[in-house]
This record gives structure tokens, C-alpha cells and sequence, in this order.
């Protein structure tokens, strides 16, 4: 029996790790790629696009590859087998395969088979169209080494052409509600707000949200894109009801438009000694702090301790 090989805590930490190798940039790791599709939708064409790119050394869509020999395999095999291989040569292998005809929220739940297959490769593709005749797919990706991204792409003269592409981080920005982007408009000339979720609405001058959906978002999005815009939201429960602070962080110069919004690494816990909230859920389903917990006196945000009768 081949005695098991063990690495210590210590050893691990100062290793050189190698980054991962790409034969399409961003896109294709070296390793095992599974890439799935339904039976003639187009995956031999996308594959024999992918190896005259790579022999080429050309550009995949807008996406580098590394130049190599191409070997192309009509074919069946143990993936097991293929695994093995691709991680001892250090090679790009990419196994074409099937998905299911059953609907799944998961488009990575459709792949046929067992879990076992996309759980041992190293990267997974689906391609998918919304419609047989339609002449536009979905292709999503993700992978160990690979971030999550959804490519859309249009089929013609027997070819996939890119029409769009969208990185995790965009697509995670299109679920952010467009109110919170008018919100942060709206803090742009102001230090502080304080005030009830329907004032706040009024405020802004808000007809289609409703208070408790307004609250609901701020909670779920404060410590993501409200602090990525540097604003501070607080809500406490108090004697003449349930109130909402605001205010901009230090640093933000309140001009400029959309582009102006960016990512700063801190968020409002760096000065306040207890998380805005602590999950507690009043009666409305709207998440709130209990009073005593409040920020620091000596915190600039200090507003509501500051302002109480």
C-alpha cells in the first residue's frame, strides 16, 4: 500500500504556489474542462473555433490564448482516464459532453451524469439557447481557477461570434435594485440623513418602493454597495418610531457622476464596536439594531446618540 503524503500547516504557508497556466486567458486553465450543451447545438463548431485559435496562437474572441499543437478527438473515453492524463502532462484537456432535458435553476445541475463529473473537473462549461431556432446561446463558465462569467454568443457562416460578455462582478451588479443607485446620487451633497424609511422615500422622491422594501435592500446591501459608495446606514428602533441614518464616509467628495462610484476596501464597522445590526427581525420582517447597541461617542457617525432628546 503507497504510504499516504502529508504536508504540514508550516510548510504550506511558505511554499511557492505557482499561478494557474491558461490556454485561453481567463477563460480555459490547463487541466480537465467539461463543456456541456444539448445534442446539435453547436459545441463541435465552438470546439474546432477554440483549436484554430489555440495552433494559431490567435485571439479567442478578445481573449489571448497560449499557442500550442492542437489535438482534436472524435471520441469516447473514461473521464476518469482523461483526468489522470491531463494532470500529468500538464495539458488543456476539454471534454465534450451532453446535458439533461430536465429544467434546472442550475444550468451546472443540467449536466449529465452524475455530480462526480463536474465536481472533479477543473473548469465547466454549459452552452445553452432559450430557444431551438434561435440563433443566440448562453455560454456559462466556472471553474477552480476560472471566475464564475456568462458569455453571450451568436451563431453564423458556421461559426460563434461574441456578442456579450459578462464577468462575475457585473453580473452581481445588475441584481443591486436601481433605487440604491438613485440613493447614492442623492447622498452626493449630503453628510448626513436621518429619518423614517417613508420620509427617506419622500425624500427622494420615490413613488414605486414602499418603506419596508426600501429597509429590507439598505440591510441586505450595507455592507456590499453602500459601503462600496461610502455611506454609513444604521436603523435603531427608538420612542417616535423606527429610524434610518446615513451619512458619507470621509473621503468621498460628492461630485462627479456613475463613474466616480468605485470600491473602497473598508466599511462602517471599521468605527462602530457592534455590527449595524445583529439579525434581529421586528414585527414587519424588517431587520433592526436593539438601542443599546449604538456606535462609539467619539464616532464621526455618532449622529443618532448625538441628535436623542
Amino acid at each position: 500500500m503507497q504510504k499516504l503524503q502529508t504536508v504540514n500547516a508550516e510548510t504550506l504557508l511558505y511554499e511557492p504556489l505557482e499561478k494557474p497556466s491558461f490556454v485561453v486567458d481567463s477563460l480555459i486553465p490547463t487541466g480537465l474542462s467539461l463543456f456541456c450543451g444539448s445534442q446539435k447545438i453547436g459545441k463541435s463548431w465552438l470546439m474546432l473555433k477554440l483549436c484554430l485559435c489555440v495552433s494559431q496562437g490567435i485571439p479567442l474572441w478578445d481573449m489571448p490564448t497560449m499557442e500550442g499543437d492542437v489535438l482534436y478527438l472524435c471520441l469516447e473515453d473514461t473521464f476518469c482516464r482523461i483526468k489522470d492524463f491531463a494532470d500529468r502532462h500538464s495539458l488543456a484537456v476539454i471534454v465534450v459532453h451532453h446535458i439533461r432535458k430536465q429544467n434546472d435553476s442550475d444550468v451546472f445541475n443540467k449536466v449529465s451524469g452524475t455530480t462526480g463529473l463536474t465536481g472533479s473537473a477543473d473548469a465547466t462549461f454549459v452552452l445553452e439557447k432559450e430557444k431551438r431556432a434561435s440563433d443566440t446561446a448562453k455560454l456559462y463558465v466556472t471553474g477552480r481557477d476560472t471566475p464564475y462569467q456568462e458569455y453571450t454568443l451568436r451563431f453564423r457562416d458556421c461559426r460563434w461570434e461574441l456578442v456579450e460578455r459578462k464577468t462575475q462582478e457585473q453580473l452581481a451588479k445588475e441584481t443591486i435594485p436601481d433605487v440604491l443607485f438613485r440613493l447614492v446620487d442623492f447622498m452626493r451633497d449630503k453628510e448626513e440623513w436621518i429619518g423614517t424609511a417613508t420620509e427617506l422615500l419622500a425624500a427622494m422622491g420615490e413613488t414605486e418602493t414602499i418603506p419596508t422594501v426600501i429597509t429590507k435592500w439598505l440591510n441586505e446591501y450595507r455592507t456590499t454597495f453602500l459601503s462600496e459608495n461610502r455611506i454609513c446606514y444604521q436603523y435603531s428602533r427608538r420612542k417616535d418610531g423606527r429610524r434610518i441614518a446615513l451619512a458619507r464616509r470621509a473621503g468621498d467628495s460628492g461630485d462627479g457622476g456613475d463613474s466616480d462610484i468605485r470600491i473602497p476596501p473598508a466599511d462602517c464597522r471599521n468605527c462602530h464596536p457592534h455590527p449595524l445590526h445583529d439579525g434581529h427581525v421586528d414585527d414587519d420582517g424588517v431587520f433592526g439594531i436593539p438601542p443599546s447597541q449604538e456606535p462609539s461617542p467619539s464616532c464621526r457617525h455618532s449622529f443618532i446618540r448625538s441628535r436623542k432628546a
